[in-house]
């Protein structure tokens, strides 16, 4: 999203970009598309975290000029002991994701520019502007934010198991989305469909590699309808119910726990079931013997899929 933010703004893209060794800076993708666009990768070293004070510093620029002037800052839990509930950062916090967005920008792109910079001795914008008329303004290096663009910043999805439903299309984020060739293949599960491709600014589309071409899948009506209707919301919609609907630790440790009595549970009646049928051996099976037969049999069946859960 920062690829896209940058041909938004300047038209254009840095002649390097300089990132660590993580698994999205390091894949074929993202390589791919610095090659395109004949950007120089830099990477960090490893061990040697003063290669990363530019950044460190930028970060630190916004929490002191942005996030202290913000309610429900964290500036007042420095010293826990002296601040009071009621007083709370997350009782006091009024910005959501777009609101929080809208004061970063203002202040990187209105405020910050104009500032005087110790370390350049003047501001960002005269710097920026004394480089363009030094090397000129390289009308040839320009790129249009247009489809390509779009499509090779597009995000891959993380869990997919290959299933298309001819009823209701691809599941992917918790939405289903169609597109009419899924009628013509009438498949529910094609291990040729390669790995979909999201788009994390519009939920409304995405993209699958299906039968050799790439097919554009749309959102269902239902589910639509329900978005939000504002275009800058929909940018951040499905961001934030990707990071709501993330497991917590302790949701997992509850969901542990929770699996761990059930089996607890069902042994602990399997266990009586079987003592009181070895105490009916000597007799012959009545009906009763018989429906605790088939509540073992139930019960028994279900052992394996929560054992295997937990």
């Amino acid at each position: 999203m920062v690829m896209r933010e940058c041909v938004r703004r300047w038209n254009r893209l840095p002649a390097a970009i300089a990132a660590d060794e993580g698994k999205e800076f390091t894949g074929n993708q993202y390589r791919r598309f610095l090659a395109d666009k004949h950007i120089e990768p830099v990477t960090r070293p490893s061990g040697e975290p003063r290669f990363g004070n530019p950044v460190e510093r930028c970060f630190l620029t916004a929490d002191t000029c942005v996030n202290l002037d913000l309610l429900g800052n964290n500036q007042n839990i420095r010293d826990v002991r002296m601040a009071s509930r009621s007083h709370a950062p997350g009782n006091l916090a009024t910005h959501a994701i777009l609101g929080y967005e809208r004061k970063l920008k203002d202040f990187f792109y209105k405020e910050y520019p104009d500032r005087w910079h110790g370390g350049i001795k003047c501001t960002p914008r005269e710097r920026y502007e004394e480089g363009l008329r030094l090397s000129g303004a390289r009308l040839h290096v320009e790129i249009e934010y247009d489809e390509a663009l779009r499509f090779q910043t597009l995000v891959d999805v993380k869990r997919w198991g290959g299933r298309i439903d001819p009823r209701t299309g691809v599941h992917i984020n918790d939405h289903d989305y169609w597109c009419d060739d899924f009628r013509t293949y009438g498949a529910v599960k094609r291990p040729g469909a390669g790995k979909p491709k999201y788009d994390p600014e519009d939920p409304t589309q995405i993209i699958l590699p299906f039968g050799g071409r790439n097919l554009r899948c749309d959102l269902i009506g239902s589910q639509l309808s329900r978005l939000p209707a504002d275009p800058e919301h929909r940018r951040h919609y499905l961001g934030e119910r990707l990071v709501m609907a993330r497991q917590t630790k302790e949701s997992r440790e509850a969901g542990y726990r929770g699996r761990a009595a059930r089996v607890e549970t069902l042994l602990r009646e399997q266990q009586e079931l079987a003592d009181q049928d070895e105490a009916d051996a000597s007799r012959p099976i009545t009906d009763q013997g018989s429906l605790n037969q088939v509540k073992l049999s139930k019960r028994l069946a279900d052992l394996p899929k929560l054992k295997e859960g937990y």
